[in-house]
């Protein structure tokens, strides 16, 4: 499928109600919405990465130098199909990495972000199985995002960083919040830097995880951090909200 081709798929499966309503809660800074739901571009990003998948992404400027700019003309949903093309399609692990490196840049809004990372599930050891090759070593992925997480203060931050801090944290938050990892994990948390908001919801949002699975932890972590103080109250406005889901 090229890219004409999606855009007519994507009209086609566009919904005014669906994106006036999708609209109040994602705030896009470039690309524009049409309407389409998350599980109608997910068949349709399958459908592209078990075909010439690389060819698709070229058409968008990947494995290029004007790959801003072409994506800059993009509809919001062909830059969330980009997200899962890279994350379904099988390739091996270093190319992935570089097309994700490619692809972080792009995002610039909290529904980009976390769905891609939400469906990154090549992150993991090799294991077993036909596509085993194919997954990426969790230690390899977490050396990988260290440089997204930590903020640059010789660049200061953009609202471009703020979302390249958000992806490194989501990413933490999905596949590293175990026993291996966990003080690694807030080791990273106490030093990203704060002020944005999409950056201190998503390090609230990977602290409640964290603490619905490390307690205790988790509650010593955040006492003794010096975390910000907004940051902390939307923490535990999120642990507070998921007590109310869990009762």
């Amino acid at each position: 499928m090229g890219r004409d081709n999606l855009v007519e798929c994507l009209v086609a499966e566009a919904q005014e109600q669906y994106r006036i309503f999708n609209q109040k809660f994602v705030v896009t800074n470039r690309n524009p919405m049409l309407g389409v739901k998350v599980p109608n571009m997910r068949a349709i990003a399958r459908e592209i990465s078990s075909g010439d998948w690389r060819a698709f992404l070229q058409e968008y400027g990947f494995y290029g130098e004007d790959r801003e700019q072409l994506c800059s003309k993009a509809w919001f949903e062909e830059i969330m199909i980009i997200g899962m093309v890279i994350n379904l399609a099988n390739m091996h692990p270093d190319e992935r990495l570089h097309l994700v490196s490619q692809f972080v840049p792009l995002i610039d809004n909290w529904a980009v972000c976390d769905v891609f990372c939400g469906g990154a599930k090549w992150v993991g050891e090799p294991g077993r199985g036909p596509k085993a090759s194919l997954r990426v070593p969790r230690e390899v992925v977490w050396n990988f995002l260290q440089g997204y997480m930590l903020g640059d203060e010789e660049r200061g931050l953009s609202g471009r960083k703020e979302f390249e801090i958000r992806f490194g944290v989501v990413m933490l938050m999905s596949y590293f919040l175990c026993d291996e990892y966990l003080e690694r994990v807030f080791d990273v948390l106490a030093k990203v830097h704060f002020g944005d908001y999409y950056v201190d919801m998503g390090v609230a949002w990977c602290l409640a995880t964290a603490r619905a699975k490390f307690d205790l932890q988790t509650q010593e972590f955040v006492a003794g951090a010096g975390l910000a103080a907004g940051v902390v109250k939307k923490y535990e406005q999120k642990v507070r909200d998921s007590l109310r889901i869990r009762k």
